[in-house]
């Protein structure tokens, strides 16, 4: 058996797409590294259009966890979510978090964990993004 991420889009409009991401641990697998969530073909984007990160709210228990936006080898840290309580990020203030990895990049959204180990291990991440070039 392996770590279960199901995605479920939430709302997927002209402009905004809100994705509801639930990760639970099997106990056995270890991190998740790289895990692609979103791509924008799999939203009829494009190659020219990426996401840019609007807000995000969390709830991990058991582990921490980052997205990144895909850049070649390196991803590029985009937003670091620590286990504990509850937690919400709104970037539209500084116009959200864009995807700056150049040419190489994929214009993908990529998921990390640090620390799944337990069964118990879960969480649940809403992710609202924004239709950029």
């Amino acid at each position: 058996m392996s770590n279960k991420v199901n995605i479920t889009t939430l709302l997927d409009g002209v402009k905004y797409t809100i994705l509801h991401i639930y990760i639970k641990s099997d106990g056995a697998s270890g991190d998740i590294t790289k895990y692609k969530i979103v791509d924008p073909k799999d939203f009829n984007m494009g190659n020219a259009k990426k996401f840019c990160i609007e807000s995000v709210s969390y709830a991990l228990s058991g582990f921490s966890a980052d997205i990144v936006f895909d850049e070649g080898i390196n991803g590029i840290e985009s937003v670091v979510m620590s286990e504990g309580q509850p937690f919400y990020s709104d970037f539209c203030m500084y116009g959200g978090l864009r995807d700056w990895s150049g040419m190489d990049g994929d214009g993908c959204i990529y998921l990390n964990t640090y620390g799944i180990q337990h069964e118990s291990d879960r969480g649940m991440i809403i992710l609202k993004l924004r239709r950029s070039l």
